[in-house]
Order: structure tokens, then C-alpha cells, then sequence
């Protein structure tokens, strides 16, 4: 280990922590850094699911972000650079669409999903594991990886507090196992979880839910607000007045993966759908990832008025503030299914023999990103349910464009910073979010030295 290190916890392994983790590695010597996930594996928004997983029918879907874009020049350098590791190459689906499915104009239909197909190019992992390769693949670029950093996922992070009197002030309790994963049933949650407690010089937080969600959301870090004693302050209120002040917004999305019993008779890969009630956007997953080729999946993503109708309709949250997991069977019978019904719907219209579909499955993303940056929170677009403003407009979301001259990220003299695409000053996607993890690294560095 280096000799007196600086001790920094970052809190999720997405495309922002891991590529904040992998800079600092990269540029700060005497570091020791601790990397808490409350998934199964690294990847967060990027994440890859895996169906039917060891059998001959092992299928692997992008259930969340479907591409990256790289329109500036800090993503540019960065993208050269995985590409020419081999990690990251151009997707092209065959015979990508954009279809109508409104009797609306085409000028008054919703903007393209993050610019498909007219603005490409598009980029994807090259794979077999899907997008959630590239997290792993970012924190394993720097060959001092395993001596420097730790990674603990089905680890949430439950509670930060300071303790001024530590030589390492940011005191961090994290709860590991089930309790910690998003969509245990309630009924499964253990009654004395495992819980572990470490201090730090700085603390990075990835995820928006864990400074702007109260604890009845579990990826909320704000059990210090009940936790803090006279030895330990809470977090200072002036940061997360600051972090809720970036937020604006949420998009929430559903996305629904169907699995036809055999390969659908359609010479298209993708399609960006204008107009209709629920899809935004479909895939195959073949096209992307490892799929068999007697089985045919495809990933569906909602548009974000289908996403506020149905966080509307299904809230994350009881009357009396605890928190709704996202039940298997609702997804399959509710969203999911509608989502499958219309792209079903769409293939009919065009004479295109439709198989059995075999297998459904799907994913309630609460803020999948950002809602419109260039609005304010009251826009006729939002909403305020249970607390938290959704924004249910289909944004211009390509090219990714500067929204504020202000730093890609929130931080605080004391050591904090919150990180991500809800933070940064670009428009909404994964390249904003790249775009504030390599600034926020950046900032770190100059700290230290």
C-alpha cells in the first residue's frame, strides 16, 4: 500500500465512478480508494442483463443505457482511446428506422432517441457482456487497480457523517447483501443486516438518489440526517442545497425485454419510434451482445411521457413514505407489456410474421436521466409526485450540447462531490456524465497536490 494515502470512498460503479476512479488512479499516486455498489456487478445505468444465464439459451440485453455518443472534444480523446484498446467500436444495426406511428406532422413529432439514426455515430462495447463491460473494463486499465482500489458491490451506502476530530474526517456506513439491492421484496429484507463502517478524506457520490432521496429510498445516503451526534455532523446542508439545485428534473423509463421462440422475419435492428403512445425506442440484442440464434430478443425503451404516466399511475413510494420495490410481476403484466403489445402492434402494420414471444422481463429506471436542463422545474412538462419533479418531454438530446458555463459537478470545501449527468452542465446521456467524472478527477488531483 502508499504511504499515507488519501483515503476517498466513491459511492456507485457506473460509467461515472468508474471513470472517476480510473482518472484518479491514472493521476494521483498516494491514493486509496474504496468503490461501494448496490448492484450485483458494476455497470449502473449501463447495465447489461443476463437471461437464461448457463443454459444454451443464455441471452445477454442492454436493459438500460443502449449507446454512448461522444460529440466533444473530452469525450473524443477519451472514446480514441478505448477504441484503440479494442474495448469500444461503432454499433451499426442493420437498416436502422425511425418510425411514424402518429397521424402528427413530422415536425411536431418527438425528438430522435439520443440522435438515432440520423446523427450517428453511435458506439457499444465490442464484448460479448454488453455495456456493463465497459465499467470493468475502465477500472482495470491501471495495472496498480487491485492494490489501490476496492470494490464492494451489494454495498450501499446508508449513512456519511464528519467527525472533525478524525485524521480522516467522512465517517461512511455501508449495509451489504440483500438489503442493499433495489428490488428485494420487502418481505425478504433481513432483520440485522451486515453493516461496516470506514472513514475518508473525500467522499464522491455518483448516484443522485444518495443526496437528494430521504432514507425511504434505498440508494439514499441520508441516514446522516437522523445518525449525526454532537461528535458527528451531518452533511452540510449548503452541498445538498447545491446538488438538489442541479437536479431540475427526472426522466423516469421503463424498459421491457421480450424474447421471440424464434428469429423475427425483420430486416432491421433498431428503430427509433415518433409519436407513439409508449415506445421510444427497440433493439436486438444480437446486434450488440452474444444471443443464440434460434431466440430473438429484443430491448424496448418507453418514452418518458409513458415513464411519468406510469410512475403516476405505480408510485416508488407509499402514502406513508416507504419505499416500492419494482415487482417482477407488475413489470411483466403492466408496463412491460404494453411496451411489447405496441412494438407487436407495429410489426402487424408492416406484414411482419410475428413469433411467440417466450419470455418477458423488464426494468423501472426512477431517474434514468435528467429531465430537460433548458427548462425550469415549473415547464408545463413537469410534475411534482410525492416530492420529486418528473419531466415527461422527449428532449433534443443530440449533439451533446453545453447547457451552463458553471464546473460539470457540486462540491464542497470539505470534501465532497456529487458527480454524474444529473450534475453536469451538458445535455442529458452518457457523455454528460463522462464529461463530469473527468472534471471532478480533475479537481481531486489539484486537491491532493
Amino acid at each position: 500500500m502508499v504511504t499515507n494515502p488519501l483515503k476517498i470512498c466513491v459511492v456507485g460503479c457506473g460509467l461515472t465512478g468508474s471513470t472517476t476512479v480510473s482518472r484518479i488512479l491514472a493521476n494521483c499516486g498516494a491514493v486509496e480508494i474504496d468503490i461501494f455498489d448496490q448492484g450485483y456487478s458494476p455497470g449502473g445505468r449501463l447495465s447489461s442483463r443476463t437471461l437464461n444465464r448457463g443454459t444454451d439459451d443464455e441471452i445477454v440485453v442492454d436493459h438500460g443505457c443502449q449507446f454512448l455518443r461522444s460529440d466533444t472534444t473530452v469525450t473524443n480523446d477519451l472514446l480514441t482511446v478505448w477504441k484503440s484498446l479494442g474495448w469500444l467500436s461503432e454499433w451499426k444495426p442493420r437498416n436502422p428506422l425511425e418510425a411514424e406511428t402518429s397521424s402528427l406532422s413530422s415536425s411536431s413529432l418527438p425528438s430522435s432517441f439520443f440522435g438515432f439514426p440520423s446523427k450517428p455515430p453511435f458506439y457499444h462495447p465490442t464484448g460479448p457482456t454488453g455495456n456493463s463491460g465497459i465499467s470493468s473494463l475502465v477500472l482495470n486499465q491501471v495495472s496498480s487497480w487491485d492494490e489501490r482500489a476496492t470494490l464492494s458491490t451489494s454495498t450501499r451506502v446508508t449513512s456519511v457523517t464528519r467527525d472533525p476530530s478524525s485524521p480522516h474526517p467522512w465517517c461512511v456506513t455501508t449495509l451489504n447483501g440483500k438489503n442493499a439491492i433495489h428490488d428485494t421484496a420487502n418481505s425478504d429484507m433481513a432483520s440485522s443486516p451486515a453493516t461496516a463502517t470506514s472513514f475518508y478524506d473525500i467522499v464522491v457520490f455518483t448516484d443522485v438518489s444518495s443526496t437528494t432521496f430521504g432514507s425511504w429510498h434505498r440508494a439514499s445516503a441520508m441516514g446522516s440526517t437522523s445518525e449525526a451526534t454532537s461528535d458527528h455532523q451531518p452533511i452540510p446542508s449548503e452541498f445538498i442545497d447545491s446538488v438538489c439545485a442541479r437536479v431540475n428534473s427526472r426522466t423516469p423509463l421503463f424498459s421491457s425485454i421480450i424474447v421471440f421462440d424464434s428469429p423475427l422475419q425483420f430486416d432491421s435492428d433498431a428503430i427509433t419510434f415518433a409519436g407513439d403512445d409508449s415506445l421510444w425506442f427497440a433493439s436486438r440484442a444480437s446486434s450488440k451482445t452474444s444471443s443464440p440464434g434460434a431466440k430473438d430478443a429484443w430491448v424496448l425503451v418507453c418514452t418518458p411521457k409513458f415513464g411519468v404516466d406510469e410512475i403516476k399511475r405505480v408510485p416508488m413510494q407509499t402514502d406513508d413514505g416507504k419505499f416500492i420495490p419494482q415487482d417482477k410481476k407488475y413489470l411483466t403484466s403492466g408496463p412491460c407489456k404494453v411496451m411489447a403489445d405496441s412494438f407487436i402492434s407495429y410489426l402487424k402494420k408492416q406484414n411482419i410474421p410475428v413469433p411467440s414471444i417466450i419470455q418477458i422481463d423488464g426494468q423501472r429506471w426512477g431517474s434514468a436521466m435528467p429531465g430537460d436542463k433548458t427548462t425550469p422545474p415549473t415547464a408545463s412538462s413537469k410534475q411534482t409526485l410525492k416530492g420529486v419533479i418528473y419531466d415527461s418531454s422527449t428532449q433534443v438530446l443530440a449533439p451533446t450540447s453545453l447547457v451552463s458555463s458553471s464546473p460539470p459537478f457540486v462540491s464542497h470545501p470539505e470534501g465532497l462531490y456529487q458527480v454524474g449527468d444529473f450534475m453536469s452542465t451538458y445535455s442529458s446521456g452518457a457523455e454528460a456524465a463522462l464529461i463530469s467524472a473527468l472534471a471532478a478527477a480533475d479537481d481531486i488531483k489539484k486537491k491532493i497536490e
